[in-house]
């Protein structure tokens, strides 16, 4: 019971609930701690992995118009199991808030997340997408048909069910559709006049079209957010910060990509002096992020350092600053140079998978990026054999088997096939392991003309037989180091599930 004269605070913002006061609760950072000149300590999300079956099947009253019980089911799914989970070790409010109340008020959102709830159950940690069913198909097509019959007139609303779109899209593996999804979407915020509440959240979409085919010409750069320098409020600011900072290296990155491998003539794609200076602005923001988030670490506390979400901005810190220091170099041997960076990471997702296990948590997908590209990133690049097996194997126990676009599933095949024909081994599945017996001897670094530059992984796949049994396999071409220095392609097949 609620004490005499007071009133029993139950929804808005961890702060206002403390302090015991009414919320607005706007996201992602309530007005009414931003109006004081408080910290939003932002939504508290429904415990995942707390609720039965009983409880989801159980019928419950709702403000929110359906049709039957299999759409009130699939709400309370959503907003019970679903949110809670879709932004990984990050902030989740966004699903478990902003959408969630936009269900309520806005039909075309509502049957959004009606079909993602069902891709969602549907999902196959085996092949990596969910399964198509009617109920789901039919809610994204109506949908679709209320946003072109019934125009909505805030455009936060119109890119929150685009966001919704793209998410469906990550979980079908429809690459092409959720890329052409974002496009509209960047091109609709385009036109906001005035701050928009959903600028973080496509400031990290816009990223991943160009790890899946995009060109820098398709996807226009953003970079509205904290600069590197800021002084963060919330883990939430220091995320933004960072993915604008990524967002740049990327775009660079991608510019110089054909050069870097030998693929195009050196005039044709070289770096310019307007690249090398755009590398050391980088570098420059990457440490002033770092100081920024050291100082945020240590006005929440020690405990904050060891949290998820810190390990997970932590890691993809030093990925991009490894990134950034080499994109504009040829070659694969400066890698061999962060050896302590390798095992640093190693370290850092080694504690997160810790706190998976004595969480229980156990994810299927993601919609942001967690650690799947990282360690995938580490298990090519790091040519230290130990460091790179340890790299893979935490790839598959701490990997939600797919985030946003990327497969962990096909990322330890090929990166295991990587380190396979680097260090000429067979690397059976039970040396896989985070403790492997392999050595970090630098004596057992492959030679340059052995390592793998790229590769491209083809959409095309068979079931083909292997000692007996039927395995599922992926074409992949590895990009390697030609005879006369430019590009030579080498085929292979890797097992993606049996």
């Amino acid at each position: 019971m609620a004490r005499l004269g007071s009133t029993k605070v139950k929804t808005g913002c961890k702060t206002c609930k403390i302090r015991k006061v009414k919320c607005d609760e706007t996201w992602p950072q309530c007005q009414r701690c931003q109006k004081t000149g408080r910290t939003c300590d932002g939504y508290q999300a429904p415990p995942t992995g707390s609720l039965s079956w009983d409880l989801l099947l159980r019928p419950q009253p709702s403000t929110t118009p359906a049709r039957d019980s299999h759409e009130l089911r699939s709400l309370a799914f959503f907003h019970q199991v679903v949110a809670p989970v879709l932004s990984g070790p990050f902030d989740p409010s966004f699903w478990t808030h902003l959408v969630a109340q936009a269900t309520h008020h806005e039909p075309a959102t509502r049957h959004a997340v009606l079909a993602i709830s069902s891709f969602f159950e549907t999902f196959s940690e085996t092949t990596c997408v969910a399964a198509d069913n009617p109920f789901a198909i039919q809610h994204y097509n109506r949908a679709i048909k209320r946003l072109l019959t019934e125009p909505m007139h805030d455009v936060d609303s119109v890119l929150t069910v685009c966001v919704l779109f793209i998410c469906i899209e990550f979980l079908r593996g429809d690459k092409e559709a959720a890329i052409n999804h974002t496009r509209h979407g960047i091109r609709l915020l385009s036109t906001k006049r005035g701050p928009s509440q959903l600028t973080p959240v496509f400031c990290y979409i816009h990223l991943f079209p160009l790890f899946f085919g995009a060109t820098v010409t398709e996807i226009p750069l953003m970079v509205d957010g904290p600069g590197p320098g800021s002084t963060f409020q919330s883990m939430l600011e220091a995320k933004h910060s960072l993915d604008v900072i990524m967002a740049r290296t990327v775009w660079l990155v991608r510019r110089t990509e054909g050069w870097q491998i030998g693929a195009t003539p050196e005039e044709e794609n070289g770096p310019t002096p307007a690249m090398f200076e755009e590398q050391r602005e980088l570098a420059e923001s990457y440490r002033a992020w770092d100081g920024s988030f050291a100082r945020f670490q240590a006005r929440q506390g020690t405990e904050t350092k060891k949290d998820a979400a810190s390990l997970a901005l932590r890691i993809r810190w030093l990925t991009c600053s490894i990134w950034v220091d080499n994109c504009l170099k040829k070659g694969e041997m400066m890698y061999d140079a962060y050896r302590e960076q390798g095992k640093s990471m190693v370290e850092m997702a080694r504690c997160a998978l810790a706190l998976d296990e004595k969480a229980g948590r156990r994810k299927k997908f993601m919609f942001d990026m967690g650690f799947s590209p990282i360690l995938h990133f580490l298990a090519l690049k790091c040519r230290y054999l130990h460091t790179r097996v340890a790299a893979l194997a935490l790839l598959k126990g701490l990997a939600c088997p797919r985030e946003s676009l990327w497969d962990a599933v096909a990322m330890q095949a090929v990166g295991r096939k990587v380190i396979e024909v680097e260090h000429d081994i067979e690397l059976r599945p039970e040396a896989v392991r985070v403790d492997n017996e392999f050595s970090d001897d630098e004596a057992g670094l492959p030679p340059e003309k052995d390592r793998i530059r790229g590769y491209v992984l083809l959409d095309r796949d068979d079931f083909r037989a292997k000692e007996g049994v039927s395995v599922y396999q992926r074409p992949v071409c590895l990009l390697a180091f030609g005879e006369d220095g430019g590009l030579a392609r080498r085929h292979e097949w890797v097992t993606v599930y049996t």
